[in-house]
């Protein structure tokens, strides 16, 4: 292994130890493992007298007032209560639970029967003041409730109460003597530090214990969609074949189209709150009721279906394909959280976090054109034109009118087209004869004939008259 990579392990365990070492472990319910990871509780690293806002109280410091000169306690006026605050320091690779004085720059922690100062330590915080904090009763005869907070891997916080006068003075000093309990095999004792600095044991006392919830209730009051991210991907989600074989008229041809929607819920992790708990949410406008374990993404391999239909004329079918988005959504919120104990008690805050859903969104079909069936060609879209034409001659004027008409229909088969049969006045229009003015019989062509074949009869008519004439014209000269 070369040097740089064995610095970088080096560091990596060295971050890695600093990390556990701000965890907060407390006593579990079950054998194996004996303690689990606090939620709610963790060690904050400080200096000289440093603390946090939310930090443990193990007790308080009664002072004489600023009115009252010098510590006779027989002649106290005024007292002021200072709190003292759970914290710990490492003396030769040990923790050890200890007291940090308001105003003092050290915590103080006993072994052995000594008291040892150190600057540099940790104070135990309870974020948010999430954690349901007690103390119980212990002696030599009990065991170590569940729940009970640990120092380091043997040793938990405890105190013991000190004992008030029967007379009811003010006694300055500690209302508690903050320390660890230690329990070696069958036997265990409390050591502390007392108000004259002094180490001090204990056979009976207290200890720290956090109870935790046994399901929570979120309400969430608003959503802010304004900083809401949306990410969505198209999807194909399925496709089917429309068709109308049958040799009756327009039908309506429908399916169901079956495609996979996987569906995820998440509503955060947030902090202070136990992983996996059962929970209740309630969304704004809405009577109905979200069941999730906190911390864990609701996630399912859903089936859905989809319905698809065409109007289609006989011999005409369609593809159609099924797509939808697959959205992933966060949404900021805004909730009150309530944690329910086994005891029926609830604490309540205010909580953020951000809603993650992952859906398939905005599903519809699309359709190809229609096309026919013997042989798969598009069917038509065209539109209707109309188109007149008027022919004058010199001879004989004749009004011709041409129309021609194509009917837009995207799924009509195209007509079948017959020819126009002979009328009886046609065939009598065609076979006349021609009758002269006077009445002597002199042969006359009239032409009778029909509107629709108006243009054919004047070419004839021209053709026979051309001749006669030309005759007529060579008789004069």
């Amino acid at each position: 292994m070369s040097p740089c990579t064995l610095l970088l392990a080096l560091a990596w365990c060295g971050a890695a130890l600093v990390a556990a070492e701000e965890n907060v472990f407390i006593k579990s319910k079950y054998s194996a493992p004996p303690l689990i990871t606090s939620s709610t509780l963790h060690w904050l690293k400080k200096s000289m007298g440093e603390r946090s806002e939310a930090a443990v109280v193990g007790a308080e410091e009664i002072v004489p007032g600023d009115n009252t000169n010098g510590d006779d306690e027989e002649n106290l006026n005024e007292v002021l209560q200072r709190n003292v605050y759970v914290c710990r320091a490492r003396h030769n690779g040990e923790w050890l639970a200890g007291v940090l004085r308001s105003g003092h720059p050290a915590c103080h922690v006993v072994l052995m029967g000594r008291v040892f100062h150190y600057n540099d330590y940790e104070v135990l915080d309870n974020e948010d003041k999430a954690a349901r904090l007690s103390w119980e009763r212990w002696d030599r005869f009990s065991a170590i409730p569940v729940g009970a907070v640990a120092v380091g891997d043997t040793a938990y916080i405890a105190r013991r109460k000190v004992e008030v006068p029967s007379d009811g003075r003010r006694v300055l000093g500690y209302t508690h003597l903050l320390g660890q309990f230690e329990h070696k095999g069958f036997q265990g004792k409390i050591s502390v530090v007392d108000k004259n600095d002094k180490a001090a044991e204990f056979y009976d006392g207290e200890l720290l214990v956090e109870t935790e919830p046994e399901r929570y209730e979120l309400a969430i009051t608003s959503f802010n969609t304004k900083r809401e991210k949306v990410n969505r991907q198209p999807r194909v989600l399925g496709t089917t074949h429309l068709r109308n074989g049958g040799p009756a008229g327009v039908v309506n041809v429908d399916s169901m189209v079956a495609y996979d929607a996987p569906y995820s819920l998440y509503y955060g992790q947030g902090r202070a709150i136990l992983k996996g708990l059962p929970t209740t949410i309630r969304v704004p406008d809405s009577k109905q009721t979200v069941e999730i374990k906190w911390g864990i993404a609701e996630s399912a391999e859903k089936k859905d279906v989809h319905r698809v239909e065409a109007h289609l004329e006989p011999g005409t079918a369609v593809n159609v394909t099924l797509v939808g988005n697959h959205t992933d959504t966060e949404t900021p919120y805004t909730g009150k959280l309530v944690a329910v104990y086994p005891d029926g008690t609830t604490r309540a805050r205010t909580i953020g976090g951000s809603k993650r859903e992952v859906a398939i969104l905005d599903v519809h079909p699309e359709f190809s054109p229609v096309f026919w069936l013997h042989n798969d060609s598009l069917v038509p879209t065209t539109t209707t034109t109309t188109t007149t034409t008027t022919t004058t001659t010199t001879t004989s004027t004749t009004s011709t009118s041409t129309t021609s008409t194509t009917t837009e229909a995207a799924t009509t088969p195209p007509p079948h087209t017959k020819k126009p049969k002979k009328t009886l006045e046609s065939d009598k229009s065609e076979n006349s004869s021609m009758m002269s003015d006077d009445g002597n019989g002199t042969p006359q062509r009239e032409a009778v004939i029909s509107e629709s074949s108006a243009g054919a009869v004047a070419v004839v008519l021209h053709a026979l008259l051309l001749p006669a004439l030309l005759l007529a014209a060579l008789r004069i000269a």
